[in-house]
């Protein structure tokens, strides 16, 4: 997580998964608990999802649009 012109980052979630897992596992399921958090935490900010291109897949795009 980052705010705009500020220099700290800070880690809102991991996921571990076995070394032959896709990147992308469990990314939806994340995405789907923290982003609405993110929300009602800041109601007025808006947000930015960046991923690596691991998470570039169909059902990931959809999911965030």
């Amino acid at each position: 997580m980052q705010f705009d012109r500020e220099r700290d980052q800070h880690l809102i979630a991991a996921v571990l998964g076995p070394g032959n897992a896709s990147p992308r596992a469990g990314a939806i399921s994340v995405l789907r608990r923290l982003l609405p958090r993110l929300r009602r935490a800041f109601p007025k900010a808006r947000l930015r999802v960046r991923l690596d291109g691991g998470f570039a897949a169909p059902d990931v795009l959809a999911f965030l649009e």
